[in-house]
């Protein structure tokens, strides 16, 4: 049997049961949870802490505008929008998914939903965003990496190319020394962690930083992240902040 010939089919079989899942995943939604309730209980995989940082650095920095790759069901669209003063642009690159954001949260102003691949939408939107020439930052909330294909290269580096004095974070990334977050790997030179990202993060000129608490204090799904800022008047100010702390390369 000629393998090669078989891989068209595993991939459309791949496909057919990802759009399954989706659907599966929706219907469950719409039935249990038809409107957005802003709860604790469901925003940044329902984690306590992640949920302060967030708000930390929402509190410390009044953002400009806040960009979302990766909308899923709205549970942390709904609840970034509901906690600060300025517009919400998410993006999501399942129409089934966007279908029930958008219905959920329907009753919330402020939010724009975007279909389609992430880079595209920050390339569209940085390149000509007025909101660049605000004097407070931008926040991006990168979570649209689910697919074979990982796009969080290229979406560091289109930050860094339009708003490098901004705030990044980054979903479902490796917390250095800790086992207790829980974190993506697509296989090699795919992992989300800090060596396989740490050069792309340092040649965009941003500055990482980590929860400060470990795994096991934090809540709901326990996934690890990465802030990311530029600018040193940005870090300046996030220096401040008590639930993130800056991350020190060790030198070998």
């Amino acid at each position: 049997m000629n393998i090669k010939k078989l891989i068209p089919f595993y991939k459309n079989y791949v496909r057919a049961m990802s759009r399954l899942s989706a659907l599966e995943m929706s219907f469950e939604y719409v039935l249990k949870n038809p409107e957005y309730v802003d709860d604790s209980r469901w925003a940044f995989n329902a984690q306590n802490h992640r949920q302060k940082i967030f708000c930390d650095l929402a509190s410390a920095l009044g953002f400009a505008s806040v960009f979302e790759t990766g909308t899923f069901m709205g549970n942390t669209t709904g609840f970034m929008r509901k906690r600060v003063d300025c517009p919400v642009i998410t993006s999501e690159i399942s129409a089934t998914f966007q279908t029930v954001a958008k219905k959920r949260l329907e009753k919330i102003d402020g939010i724009t939903f975007m279909l389609g691949d992430s880079r595209k939408f920050l390339m569209e939107n940085l390149s000509r965003n007025s909101l660049l020439k605000c004097k407070s930052p931008l926040f991006f909330y990168l979570d649209a990496h689910w697919h074979d294909d990982l796009p969080l290269f290229e979406e560091i580096e289109i930050i860094g190319q339009f708003a490098r004095e901004s705030v990044i974070m980054i979903d479902d990334f490796a917390v250095p020394g800790d086992r207790d977050y829980s974190y993506d790997n697509y296989g090699p030179g795919k992992s989300l962690d800090i060596e396989t990202f740490g050069s792309c993060f340092a040649n965009q000129g941003f500055r990482v930083y980590f929860p400060s608490i470990s795994g096991k204090e934090e809540t709901g799904g326990k996934r690890g992240c990465v802030i990311l800022v530029g600018g040193d008047s940005l870090c300046q100010q996030v220096d401040k902040l008590k639930s993130i702390t800056r991350y020190i390369p060790r030198i070998k």
